[in-house]
This record gives C-alpha cells, structure tokens and sequence, in this order.
C-alpha cells in the first residue's frame, strides 16, 4: 500500500512538473508560449499539407518579439535529425496598410538577398497584391555534404497583422514537385492541373473585410523610412520585377494574432 501511494505521488509529480505545451522553445515566460502555441496551431494546416504534423519547436528570433519561428516534422522525426522539415517564419504586422507594404518589401528584400549570397537559387519568382504589398516564391538548394538541402518557399501576407515566409525543406534527397506547387498554390499560381492541396483556414471571429485584392503591376517607393517607433529602420528597397496579373490571394491561417 505504501510502494501504491508513493507510485501515486510520483506520477501526480512527473504530471505536474511536465511542461503544458508539447513543442521544444528556449521561450519562459508564460505569454510567450501561449502565443507560440497558438501560432504554431493556426499554421498546422499548412505543416499537414506537407506531411509534417507534429509541432516540434518553435522560438521567438528577435528581442521584441516580433518574429516567431515554428518548425514541423513528419512523425517520429525531430530537428536535430530530420530528412524532411516544415518551417514557418511570422513576422507580426502593425495593421496599417502604408505602414506594412514598407515592412513586407523590406523583409522581402533582406530575405531574397540573404538567399542569393548563402544559397544557389533556382528559382525565384515576385508578385504583388492589389494593395502594393510583395510575395515571393523562391526554390533554393544550401548546405554541403549530408548537411545539403534543396528547400522552396513563400513570402506573403497571412493575416490582417501577420506576415510569413513558409518553407518545405529536403535533405538527402531532391524535394518532390508537388511541394512546390503546394506553395505555388498559395499564391494562385501553381500550374495548370497540377494536384495541389491548399490548407483551409481556421474559422474566425475577426470580420474585417479581407485586403487580398487583385493584383496588379507594383509601384514601389525608392527607400524604406522607419514606419514605428519601436520597428527599425528597414533596408533600402531596390525596385522589383513586373508583376504579372493573378488571382487573390487565399486567407491562410492568422499567425501571431490567432484566435
């Protein structure tokens, strides 16, 4: 009866001291992991389109908490040991149209420049929403030996104050074709009778109308100013390629603000 209670106490003991959330995070603070968790579950449709289910880790990469990194494997794989990994960067809008489009082409900037100077790019196509807003589809291989990867993702707007660079990433193998028409599909453009399974987003209570309008041919501004007080100032923005005419956006899931 003893060895009974004290089995009992141990049990209640290893529950209480486990952790509420099941994902890895060097996060602390109780509000900090509530919104990783709630980021990491409005974007689990799109992990499960590319067979990545389990919410595995997930991070905050800036002091101001502002940009949330959340990463995905398929069952019984991890991210220290992974051949297959789905990985969401958030970067959290102010929801001010003008203030946002600078933003989102700063960080688009920054994200493609960075790629061109690591990484061999095969691929890297620009497009535009209705409101000047930019999206970017990039297909990319970075790494050597058994570290090398052959990776694609999208930029764009997923929210009314969340932006994401979504990413399907292949080591020890080529990525298969149908990842990138998933994320081609995101965008409107994934080829012409291609199979490609687009996440649905969650319901919402948030009424606000949608600002995924049709595209159009942007009009960039010459140089970023700092758009926040406690944003920094964003890069030089260079002018980007025409951008052709393509559906609206889908709404995807809402990223830092999630219900």
């Amino acid at each position: 009866m003893v060895f009974s209670r004290f089995a009992v106490f141990v049990f209640c003991a290893l529950l209480w001291a486990a952790p509420a959330h099941a994902f890895e995070t060097e996060a602390q603070e109780p509000s900090q992991i509530a919104a990783l968790k709630a980021s990491g579950e409005a974007f689990m449709p799109i992990a499960k389109d590319f067979g990545c289910p389990v919410f595995t880790w997930a991070g905050f990469n800036d002091k101001a908490f502002r940009t949330a990194q959340l990463e995905y494997t398929p069952e019984g794989h991890d991210v220290k040991n992974w051949t297959r990994l789905q990985t969401t960067t958030v970067y959290a809008l102010t929801g001010r149209a003008d203030a946002d489009t600078e933003i989102m082409t700063g960080l688009a900037q920054l994200l493609v420049g960075n790629y061109k100077k690591s990484a061999e790019v095969i691929d890297l196509q620009y497009f535009e929403n209705g409101i000047g807003e930019p999206a970017f589809y990039i297909e990319y291989k970075i790494g050597e030996g058994d570290a090398r990867e052959h990776n694609a993702g999208v930029f764009m707007r997923t929210s009314n104050k969340a932006a994401a660079f979504m990413q399907i990433q292949a080591r020890k193998g080529e990525l298969p074709r149908k990842d990138t028409y998933i994320l081609l599909g995101y965008l409107g453009m994934a080829p012409k009778g291609a199979d490609v399974k687009r996440a649905a987003a969650p319901e919402t209570k948030d009424k606000e109308p949608s600002i995924a309008l049709p595209r159009r041919k942007p009009v960039l501004p010459a140089a970023a100013a700092t758009v926040d007080a406690d944003m920094p100032a964003l890069p030089d923005i260079s002018q980007l390629p025409a951008i052709p005419s393509i559906p609206a956006m889908p709404v995807l899931p809402s990223g830092l603000n999630a219900p």
